[in-house]
């Protein structure tokens, strides 16, 4: 098929890749708006929240968890064959979540085995295939478009990633009211199944001679799952929460002593030794605890203080969302043009701003206002996804690009998880401690709304303190960025 690379253009050959990512994207959302139906087929009662949450917190683990992984079997077996196995993965685990409404109590005949485990483990199934997907196509991206093109290329990455985060509520939600909210899985498979038709027309991709550190995904996967759950408990820090964290530093101890030794290593060490690409993660790693308090606490902001309904509390998100998606897309040809410094930083600045005016935001809904605010944040982390992707993974050796760029997603999911955290858990312990009593609400029944409003005003104030800290990672990961042979632009010739 090498024909197709010379007669197509190359970011056309990029896109199917692009769309992969989009499908797999939105269902790390879309759960959020059917989550009531949901616990309804589960029998999960509405007072059992905990339970429920499950259903993301599953997803966003397996989602981390497989992107070295999958990073690296990528750089081992050509982007095309791991992509197509990850899409795989992704429809089996999307069908075994659609079928829990047919199944109804049957499951329960098997051992240690009931719909909700059902639908936990089709959750990780699921997002094993949809956390493979990102890696992969930053690792295909100079392949498929050449060393010149692939900022732009990680940048329309970026945009499909957003796109579908933000497209996930709104379809879900239209599904469910329509037909069914299982039917929003089911559509996954005939819109996967359009990937996998354009991807077999592409070229296989590069196959270079690397192994593969099993012990150490392992002890990776353990030990993100340990601190996600630690991290949950964090507003009401007891022996499980210590025990958990514990666990954790322990795990992170076996990885580093399984990459000492083992023959496949699971972080190669010459990545340790590349400073843009260690500050670039920690750039990523506090965008990703901003924008997860955006997309969280918004919609949240609406539907509680506000009163408008999901698809209003949707809408309203679209805003940020839709505004992220263009600036990514831009970002990449702003960087091209101009550097990585340039976007990144001022993507930062813009970010925080927005997220400052957000944090003054009253109990009515002001607009244009919020629209204005909302766009900003979305622009502004938006111009930054193409820039740091490209610092980052400059000069990693072409055999090792496929795990760097599995670990600078797991860097921003980490960064997501650390912020959903402080959502979950700070929100409700910080709602607690302000709430007004009882003769308050009856003189000033407004009075809960101001100190619900007071919580998000907080939120919105970490997510601008995170993009402002970002600038000085962001600044030390682009220092050198026009030296060691590149050209002004910051690319490689």
């Amino acid at each position: 098929m090498q024909w197709i690379k010379k007669e197509v253009s190359p970011y056309l050959l990029f896109l199917p890749l692009c769309y992969g990512v989009f499908i797999a994207a939105d269902d790390m959302t879309l759960v959020v708006t059917i989550l009531p139906d949901m616990m309804q087929s589960l029998k999960i009662p509405v007072n059992d929240i905990d339970r429920a949450s499950w259903l993301i917190i599953a997803f966003l683990i397996g989602y981390s968890a497989t992107m070295p992984i999958m990073g690296r079997l990528s750089d081992r077996w050509g982007y095309r064959p791991a992509f197509l196995l990850a899409l795989g993965v992704f429809m089996v685990g999307s069908a075994g979540v659609a079928l829990i409404p047919v199944m109804g109590d049957s499951l329960e005949a098997l051992p240690y085995l009931d719909q909700y485990r059902w639908a936990i483990i089709a959750r990780i199934v699921q997002s094993i295939g949809a956390g493979a997907v990102i890696p992969i196509s930053l690792a295909a991206a100079e392949f498929l478009v050449g060393t010149r093109r692939r900022i732009v290329a990680f940048g329309m990455v970026g945009a499909a990633a957003e796109a579908g985060s933000v497209f996930g509520p709104v379809w879900a939600g239209a599904i469910a009211d329509w037909i069914g909210w299982e039917f929003t899985f089911w559509s996954n498979i005939p819109l996967t199944l359009i990937a996998v038709g354009a991807l077999a027309l592409l070229p296989k991709g590069n196959r270079h001679d690397t192994s593969v550190d099993w012990i150490g995904a392992i002890a990776f996967t353990a030990a993100l799952t340990t601190l996600t759950i630690g991290l949950f408990r964090i507003s009401d820090p007891d022996l499980p929460m210590i025990i958990l964290f514990v666990a954790t530093a322990v795990l992170v101890g076996v990885i580093a002593i399984s990459n000492r030794f083992a023959s496949s290593k699971a972080i190669p060490r010459s990545l340790g030794k590349l400073w843009d690409f260690i500050w670039s993660n920690v750039a990523h790693f506090l965008v990703g605890a901003a924008l997860m308090i955006g997309l969280v606490s918004v919609p949240l902001l609406a539907g509680t203080i506000y009163g408008l309904s999901a698809l209003d509390s949707g809408l309203l998100l679209l805003r940020m969302t839709v505004a992220l998606g263009v600036a990514a897309f831009a970002g990449g040809f702003i960087a091209t043009k101009f550097g990585v410094r340039i976007p990144t930083i001022a993507g930062l600045i813009v970010a925080a701003i927005g997220f400052n005016f957000m944090s003054t935001w009253t109990i009515v809904l002001e607009e244009p206002r919020a629209s204005i605010d909302l766009v900003l944040v979305g622009i502004g982390l938006g111009l930054l996804i193409a820039p740091i992707a490209e610092s980052a993974l400059r000069r990693v050796p072409e055999e090792d690009k496929g795990i760097a760029s599995g670990l600078l997603t797991l860097s921003r999911n980490i960064g997501m998880t650390v912020g959903l955290a402080v959502v979950a858990s700070l929100g409700t312990e910080q709602f607690l401690l302000s709430a007004p009593g009882i003769e308050e609400m009856i003189e000033r029944p407004e009075a809960a709304n101001e100190s619900g409003m007071a919580v998000f005003s907080n939120f919105f104030t970490y997510a601008s303190t995170a993009c402002i800290i970002a600038i000085l990672p962001a600044w030390l990961m682009s220092r050198s960025y026009d030296a060691d042979g590149v050209n002004n632009h910051g690319l490689t010739e």
